[in-house]
């Protein structure tokens, strides 16, 4: 659905190789999957990626959205999975303040 959106995506399957990612390369969005957490959960990755890279912005895919409005500490968005045309919409606002942000 992204690349159909026009957007470059780099997959990743392990939390370890998500922070490897995030030092090699400078991504605007990181989005994380709670499904993909075995052995932890998106708010630890969510942090560690901002210690690596603090202006990549994170959206956490969950299966409900049971959390109120307070965001886990590094997560800039949180979106429910299954709801496509939010994601595409949260993540063209992600991108579009992290270019403004960049040229300010």
């Amino acid at each position: 659905m992204l690349r159909a959106a026009g957007y470059r995506v780099t997959e990743c399957f392990s939390v370890d190789h998500a922070v490897a990612l995030a030092v090699s390369r400078d991504f605007d969005v990181a989005i994380l999957d709670q499904h993909f957490f075995v052995e932890t959960d998106g708010w630890s990755v969510a942090q560690s990626l901002k210690l690596v890279r603090p202006k990549l912005c994170i959206v956490l895919l969950i299966a409900a959205l049971r959390l109120n409005k307070n965001k886990p500490r590094g997560v800039d968005a949180i979106v429910a999975e299954g709801n496509s045309e939010v994601l595409l919409r949260t993540v063209a606002r992600l991108v579009k303040r992290r270019s403004k942000a960049a040229t300010a």
